[in-house]
Formats: C-alpha cells, structure tokens, sequence
C-alpha cells in the first residue's frame, strides 16, 4: 500500500479524478489491500502534501450509493488507523465522492485478449464533473437522483431475466438470445416488460422504452 509510486500519485497535482471497479464485493472495510484501505492512504498523504486539492472519485461498483458507501469506509478506517481528526474533516469538506450507476454487459470469449459488449451502455452520475464525455462519444448521464434509474435497471434488466429464465428453461433454451428470438417466449417476455415491468417506473417513457422490437 505504501509504495512509491502510490506517494508520487498522491502528489501529483494535476490528479483530479479516481475510477474504480474493485467489483461488487471491492468497497468493504477488512484488510490494508482493500481498495478502500488503499483510497484512505492515498488521501491521507493528498492531506500531507496537497491539502487545498482534494480529489473526486467516481466508483464504478454495482452497489447502491456507491459513492456514500466508499466515503463511509474511507472515513471508517481513517478511525481504524487513529487518524487525526483534522484529516476527516478534510475529505468530508474538500473530496467528493459521487454515487454512479454502470449500465453494460462485457464478457470474455474464451481468451486474454478479446472480449464481446453488448451495443447498449450507459453511465449515470449523481452530480457532475468537468469531464467531457459527450465529446468521446459515451453516453453519460448527469441527475440529481440516482435511485429511477436504478430502479429501471434493476427492473427491467433483472426484472426481465427473472421472468424469461423458468419459461425459456422449461422450454429447452439455455441462452437469453434464442429465448428472445424464439416468438411465443419472445413475446411473452416483451409484453411482460411493458405492461407489467415499466408501468411500475418512475421515469419518462422515452426513458424506460426498450429499443427492441419482437
């Protein structure tokens, strides 16, 4: 954890941003190889050497406030280390830590280098940064409440492959792409996302349709 190059990182101040996917079981408070154990160095040697340049730090794990639950941990084994006070009034007033929602599948194809995406991505975040992305083409998403859109993913996504899974089962299908493409499951699943999945969103149409036509 205390590397040279982790301290060189600390202080170098052109670093503004921190991305992480540390996966869903990354932010957790345990040993001093946790990613949050390592944020919490990282931070404290920022408060060290560079106290006016705080940094914000967008977590990519598919856990709920992503963002508030990293803070917490940070400031969890800021208490843990016997840190001074004055360092946890600091990463309160001068970091930001945003809540973010990752919408895209990536699976690997059976070797170390190439890997398949599905067409769809999105990422929302609770608040903004000064990063460009329109300009690089991504779809990015700036709100002020995560929680619909969410809620849409976890519904409609998760929603969706509950339904299809015991009927495209039963019915000898092992893979999500020949269930849908099959008609009678195909349907049965389309008319449940919309008339019984999406009537329960709290969001715009435009926002919950699927771009997929049975």
């Amino acid at each position: 954890m205390n590397t040279i190059s982790s301290w060189l990182r600390a202080e170098n101040p052109d670093l503004e941003f921190v991305f992480s996917n540390s996966t869903e079981a990354g932010i957790v408070f345990g040993n001093e190889e946790t990613f949050p154990a390592r944020a919490t160095a990282l931070l404290f040697r920022r408060f060290q050497k560079l106290p006016g340049k705080g940094l914000t730090f967008l977590p990519s794990e598919l856990i709920a406030k992503n963002g508030d639950t990293l803070k917490s941990v940070v400031l969890q084994y800021a208490d843990h280390w016997k840190l001074p006070s004055e360092f946890k009034t600091w990463v309160e007033a001068k970091n930001i830590f945003l809540n973010t929602l990752v919408d895209r599948i990536v699976t690997g194809v059976g070797d170390n280098f190439g890997v398949m995406t599905e067409p769809f991505h999105l990422w929302v975040i609770e608040g903004s940064v000064s990063i460009p992305f329109n300009k690089a083409g991504l779809n990015v998403l700036f709100v002020k409440d995560l929680a619909p859109y969410r809620d849409r993913k976890v519904r409609i996504l998760n929603g969706a492959h509950t339904t299809l899974v015991p009927v495209a089962y039963l019915k000898g299908f092992r893979t999500v792409r020949e269930s849908v493409e099959d008609p009678e499951v195909g349907n049965y699943l389309y008319k449940a996302i919309h008339e019984e999945i999406i009537p329960t969103l709290d969001l715009p149409k435009k926002n919950s349709r699927l771009s997929l036509t049975m």
